[in-house]
């Protein structure tokens, strides 16, 4: 795996963190919050840095002190004309130095990245891509040819978006969209500000979240107890590479054809929709849509030689799918799509 040499960038993270010793902040810049017992006495007092204060900066979702902690939570934009380059272990000092201006507070760089207990962690990339004025054509690419689990494209998001995550019940998927849109459609008030957008130009943005230090555990390779940030830049682990094999099945997508033996003897087994949909596509083109030739090959599945209902009803489900958009691509598209699929699966795995 190409990962020796990369730099562990966030776009948006947030940690809890001790005070340090002699820790002073300016109070004025902070609202009062008590949370009371049944009794209506204090249990604990909340400082949050007040609006006016916080949104003096770009980037700054939360900023609390409760009692001996500190809560933090940070996007890339508090970078401002830096912000392509990301959260880094480089960036660390500048993002430090705007959170005690702003709040008073006296944390330092060494504080944050020893003493933080990582809560989330955006892993975020800008992938350089090799043909100019198509970020969308990659986007609809990397739809076209990811064979796994489960796949959501543009949902909400962008115009030029696609979602791919496995799991349902935490947050836990890779994003990948055009930056240079984003900022000019999503982020226009920080764009009007820093007018970065031209800097995003033939770049595709990849985002992994994680969300608890169980996940940052696994996708950093990390045996600590207690998840640092220092811990994650110290990691030399791809992430965003680690789930997309494991989203996606690169060998798979990357095959295009496929036989009767792919089917019959597929790795998964249990999971026949990671390539099936291009098989069938394949036997559509074939046949010209006859689907009674597709049940023949479907019938040596089965003892009984007789295809379940349910099958045949996904069969059709997928051809109505080709005839409305596979059914006229020419082998000139799908040789394009197949070009941009591999640039960026190369490109994933090589992330610096």
């Amino acid at each position: 795996m190409k990962h020796s040499k990369i730099t562990q960038r966030g776009d948006s993270l947030s940690f809890n963190m001790d005070t340090p010793s002699n820790f002073h902040f300016d109070n004025d810049r902070f609202n009062s919050v008590c949370k009371f017992d049944n009794n209506g006495l204090v249990i604990y007092e909340t400082k949050e840095l007040k609006d006016q204060h916080r949104k003096e900066h770009f980037g700054i979702s939360k900023l609390n002190i409760i009692g001996d902690k500190i809560e933090i939570g940070i996007s890339g934009k508090i970078l401002g004309d830096n912000y392509k380059e990301g959260i880094t272990l480089n960036t660390l000092p500048d993002i430090v130095r705007t959170l005690n201006d702003i709040s008073g507070m006296n944390i330092t760089t060494d504080g944050v990245l020893r003493n933080s207990f990582m809560r989330t962690f955006d892993n975020t990339y800008n992938i350089e891509l090799d043909e100019k004025d198509c970020v969308g054509e990659y986007i609809d690419s990397l739809s076209f040819g990811s064979i796994g689990n489960s796949k959501l494209g543009a949902q909400g998001y962008t115009d030029e978006s696609l979602i791919l995550q496995l799991d349902t019940k935490v947050k836990n998927r890779l994003l990948f969209y055009n930056k240079e849109l984003e900022l000019r459609t999503h982020s226009k008030d920080f764009n009007k500000v820093y007018n970065l957008s031209h800097n995003f130009q033939d770049t595709l943005r990849v985002e992994l979240n994680i969300i608890g230090m169980d996940k940052m555990r696994q996708n950093f390779k990390l045996s600590n107890d207690k998840v640092r940030l220092l811990d994650i830049f110290s990691s030399k682990e791809n992430a965003v590479w680690k789930n997309f094999s494991r989203f996606v099945n690169t060998k798979i997508s990357e095959k295009w054809l496929f036989d009767y033996d792919t089917l019959t003897n597929m790795e998964y087994k249990h999971k026949s929709h990671l390539h099936e949909k291009f098989f069938l596509e394949e036997k559509f083109k074939l046949y010209k849509g006859n689907l009674d030739r597709i049940y023949k090959i479907y019938e040596k599945l089965y003892k009984d030689g007789i295809v379940p209902s349910k099958e045949k009803v996904k069969i059709r489900t997928y051809f109505k799918d080709w005839e409305n958009s596979s059914k006229n691509m020419s082998g000139i598209v799908r040789d394009n799509k197949t070009r941009k699929f591999k640039e960026l699966v190369n490109k994933i795995q090589s992330l610096q």
